[in-house]
């Protein structure tokens, strides 16, 4: 956002355009350049044409005698409009234009030329121009052109994105305020005329008060189009906008010195009512850069009484804009609703200054101020007559805030005590009103939308004062660092050897669909329904980590034979419960193991000592004879299966075996709480042998081994299960499962005789206890 501070001395006295940056970028927003505009006209003075006469060698060239002050030049010109006694606009010998030609002395056709006569598009102040540029008769030959044109300026480019909340710092006026306010100084604001009651008036109607809570307009007659002032161009150069002509000019003059947009609409093309509301279904308007904008329903048009001739706060309508033929005009002054505004400026892709204003919450008090103030600039410049009263529809007043203010509370908040008096002095110079002698009531200035609450005031007294001026304190408090939380502590181990076992993790919403739950094989009705889903697809609170990941790997699926992966997250039953789940696929049924092996790697590394039960009661979702209760004693911690055939059938997984688990964090985290008890390394041998029962496949191996090692006490100290056998010659229903026995005594060398009378007790009782038979081929 670009700044002149010519213009803002207008408001405030600027001593140093430099303090005063610096004194912008403390209190409020980064300066992040300071340009001195007079540099570049370096060397371009004022002449007077004293004669003129035709070119010997050319028939459409002038030779020019030209007083500058201190000489005469002798200047080659071919412009038509060049006339004996005109103050015109001359750059010497060595200037650099800014277009980037250096004027040297040359030769033109024979004829020696000490100079350049200007146009405004040579000097950067037009696109586009035909002939020198003339001055008014009262320019002072010998003047240096900046100084004449009011360019002997300094621009300062601020940072404007921090400024999003403050849509009164988006002009002169709001910056001059701040400036004043950081440097102890006055503000002075344009003295506005009152407006002499005319018997005519148009007709406005607001449809959608919400969206436009006030709108003024007034018609101005007398008018003529041509070229604004000099010293307008110039300020609007300054501030980076182009000028097109007085009526546009005034308005973004206005809008740049109060931060109110404004629009004139050509009088005669809008007809004598002017409608505000939403589009019309498939509705389209023509705007002023001629083209076609097709409406939705929920933007705000301004409308005569057949279509829309202003897209509301963001761009007018090409069929109702002013022209060199225009007579009268309608002045509007708005306010519209902010967030409407951004959206339309957004879908439409229009970003012009005036949506950029709007869509910061512009004050409706300030409407009024900014037609006072065009309507005399109207007044000044274009000779206009006012022709009707000023239609006012203020449909949803700005409600004065008034906030308390404890300046105690305050001191505690910003870790230093300032002065009552100091205190109320900042505010007053930032224009609050003061009320009251302790506890303060500050009642908030009109333009300052963004203050709300007793903590907006601290930060207006905080910047004024000067965050530089606080004296820094030391912690009252020593920092200790955080204490782990245990489950998270196990949950991030736990991850670290999942993925060291190749495993992904996978993050999913904690709600299900009902068709999702469906499919995986759960009651819909145990699982806890939202009142106010987000979506169709997130009605319920899951019960398991289970749907989510079997939705994961039917997206998978289709790329990835062998899929592992993992989930931590919380499942909500009885009470909410925080759950480690994983899943192995692959085309046969070995990823059982597979994933009993990586479990059982699993609580090995996290020092957890389990048993793996069958389990009995098979969840629907998992099969039976395949399906595993993990336990700690008698505390159940998770369990693991096979998933049923039928469900990945539902889920459309297809060509591929799944293998589930799931543990409970909090179960993990009291089972691995135990210390950790090394043993010496035995200084005995171990002696290995191996047994092997044809018994009834309906008993489970843990149940076997179980007895096995209970039998076998105390030198018995592993039984390990090797291999698994049906098929003939056994009998249907039987099965052999052979064990490695390792025995060892701590204390001596045992004697094969001791193992084998063991042996036989451990052949006998099985043998009777499970019917039992030793298989030796």
């Amino acid at each position: 956002m670009k700044i002149s501070v010519n213009w803002l001395k207008d408001y405030v006295k600027i001593s140093d355009p430099y303090k005063s940056a610096e004194s912008l970028t403390m209190a409020i927003a980064e300066v992040e350049d300071v340009v001195d505009l007079s540099k570049k006209f370096d060397g371009i003075i004022i002449g007077e044409v004293k004669e003129k006469k035709k070119h010997p060698n050319a028939d459409r060239l002038n030779l020019a005698k030209v007083n500058v002050g201190k000489e005469i030049l002798d200047i080659v010109c071919g412009a038509s409009n060049l006339a004996v006694n005109q103050k015109i606009v001359v750059a010497t010998i060595g200037t650099k234009l800014p277009n980037g030609l250096v004027i040297k002395p040359v030769a033109i056709r024979g004829e020696k030329s000490f100079g350049m006569i200007c146009s405004e598009e040579e000097l950067g102040l037009a696109k586009k121009s035909e002939g020198i540029m003339v001055l008014d008769k009262g320019a002072k030959v010998g003047e240096e052109f900046s100084k004449y044109l009011n360019l002997d300026d300094v621009i300062f480019n601020i940072d404007n994105k921090s400024l999003t909340h403050r849509s009164d710092l988006f002009c002169h006026i709001g910056i001059a305020r701040e400036i004043a306010a950081a440097e102890s100084k006055k503000i002075s604001l344009p003295k506005l005329p009152k407006i002499k009651k005319v018997a005519n008036k148009f007709s406005v109607e607001v449809k959608d008060k919400k969206l436009c809570p006030r709108y003024e307009a007034i018609k101005l007659d007398n008018i003529k189009i041509e070229e604004s002032p000099l010293w307008m161009q110039a300020r609007l150069n300054s501030a980076g906008m182009r000028p097109i002509n007085n009526i546009v000019d005034i308005t973004n003059y206005v809008m740049l010195e109060f931060g109110q947009p404004l629009h004139a609409f050509d009088a005669d093309k809008i007809g004598s009512k002017i409608i505000v509301r939403k589009a019309k279904k498939q509705e389209n308007i023509k705007t002023i850069d001629a083209k076609i904008r097709q409406l939705s329903e929920e933007m705000l048009v301004i409308a005569d009484s057949k279509k829309p001739v202003a897209i509301a706060g963001v761009m007018g309508g090409f069929d109702s804009e002013v022209s060199k033929d225009t007579k009268s005009i309608i002045l509007e002054s708005a306010n519209f609703y902010a967030y409407s505004i951004r959206q339309t400026a957004r879908k439409l892709g229009l970003h012009s200054e005036a949506a950029t204003r709007y869509e910061k919450n512009i004050a409706p008090e300030l409407t009024n101020y900014a037609l006072l103030r065009a309507v005399q600039l109207f007044q000044e410049i274009c000779k206009a007559k006012v022709g009707s009263i000023v239609t006012d529809i203020y449909s949803a007043r700005q409600k004065t805030i008034k906030i308390k203010l404890d300046p105690e509370k305050f001191a505690e908040f910003l870790g230093e005590k300032i002065s009552l008096t100091k205190i109320k002095s900042i505010l007053k110079s930032l224009e609050f009103k003061i009320s009251g002698s302790k506890n303060i009531i500050v009642e908030v200035p009109y333009f300052r939308t963004d203050i709300n609450y007793e903590e907006d005031l601290y930060e207006e007294i905080a910047r004024i004062y000067g965050y530089d001026n606080i004296k820094p304190q030391s912690l009252i408090q020593k920092l200790e660092p955080v204490s782990s939380l245990a489950d998270l502590k196990l949950g991030n181990s736990a991850r670290d050897i999942l993925a060291g076992f190749g495993f992904s993790e996978s993050y999913n919403y904690s709600f299900v669909s009902q068709n999702l739950l469906q499919k995986s094989g759960f009651n819909v009705t145990e699982n806890i329904k939202v009142l106010n889903p987000q979506s169709k697809d997130l009605q319920y609170l899951r019960t398991s980590l289970l749907p989510g990941l079997l939705d994961n790997v039917r997206l998978n699926s289709k790329r990835f034979e062998s899929i592992k992966i993992f989930e931590i997250g919380h499942v909500y039953q009885d009470s909410e419960k925080k759950y480690l789940s994983g899943i192995i696929c692959g085309k046969k049924e070995k990823i059982f193991y597979n994933l009993k092996g990586v479990l059982e790697g699993l609580l090995i590394k996290l020092n957890i000592a389990c048993q793996f039960v069958l389990l009995e009661n098979t969840p629907k979702y998992l099969t039976s004879g395949k399906s595993i209760e993990i336990k700690q004693g008698s505390k159940i911690i998770g369990k693991m299966g096979l998933i049923n055939q039928s469900n990945l059938d539902q889920m459309g997984i297809k060509k591929i075996k799944v293998a589930f688990f799931e543990l409970d964090i909090n179960e993990l985290v009291s089972a691995s709480k135990k210390e950790k008890k090394f043993q010496q390394i035995p200084k005995f041998p171990a002696i290995t042998q191996d047994l092997a029962f044809v018994l009834d496949k309906t008993i489970p191996a843990a149940t076997l081994e179980k007895e096995i090692l209970k039998i076998g006490q105390p030198l018995l100290i592993k039984a390990k299960l090797f291999d698994v056998y049906t098929g003939k010659p056994l009998l249907p229903n039987e099965r052999n499962l052979a064990y490695h026995l390792i025995y060892q005594d701590p204390n001596k060398t045992l004697q094969d005789q001791e193992v084998q009378t063991i042996q036989q007790k451990i052949i006998n009782q099985i043998s009777q206890k499970f019917q039992a038979k030793i298989r030796t081929h």
